[in-house]
């Protein structure tokens, strides 16, 4: 491998400043398809795991595509060997600043109509990764869904306690989830109160 310097000599390129912000629309998905970025993302992800199957950040990477593009088949096929792979040791969770949201993404594609299973997968794993909003707010969307109001507060509450620089992740997100909840037992008041901090972080 060489090092940049070195790349920018031998192609007689620099390095120069742009004025921000600087708008990044690769991944507008109407480019994205246009380019056929999706196979060909695909295909380097999948020549990086068949190298290396204990990359955790290719298997994230592949999930996080199949979310991405909305794609089912590919989302079932990359769980069940990510899956396979963490349960025989091949793939470690362990110190991974992304294993907290593979998890959610595997329960997710592996029982998206089975909200109990998927608690049951993120049980399984849970002392296994680091911790995460990303994964707090997956089970508490989860309990949420099965009634359990109480542990999905708890697990919301939590993430406005975290760091992320994914903000939407540790305010708005969470907020909302509250919202949710107070509306379910029926405190409007409460429910309000959510919304207004929800939205100081996000007026859009």
């Amino acid at each position: 491998a060489q090092s940049i310097a070195a790349l920018l000599r031998r192609d007689r390129l620099g390095i120069s400043h742009v004025a921000t912000p600087v708008d990044h629309l690769g991944y507008q998905k109407d480019r994205a398809a246009e380019k056929n970025k999706k196979e060909r993302d695909r295909t380097l992800l999948a020549a990086a795991i068949d190298e290396d199957p204990g990359d955790i950040y290719s298997r994230f990477k592949l999930l996080e595509l199949a979310r991405f593009w909305n794609d089912q088949e590919m989302g079932a096929e990359a769980s069940v060997l990510a899956l396979e792979a963490l349960r025989s040791g091949a793939l470690k969770l362990e110190g991974s600043h992304v294993g907290g949201e593979l998890v959610v993404i595997l329960a997710r594609f592996l029982h998206s109509s089975d909200p109990p299973a998927g608690l049951a997968l993120m049980a399984e794993f849970e002392s296994r990764i680091l911790s995460s909003p990303t994964f707090l707010f997956g089970r508490g969307q989860l309990r949420e869904q099965v009634g359990d109001a109480v542990g999905a507060a708890s697990d919301f509450e939590a993430c406005l306690d975290c760091e992320d620089p994914t903000l939407q992740m540790v305010t708005t997100r969470p907020l909302m989830g509250l919202a949710r909840l107070s509306l379910v037992r029926g405190d409007l008041e409460g429910a309000l109160k959510h919304v207004d901090e929800a939205l100081t972080h996000s007026p859009q």
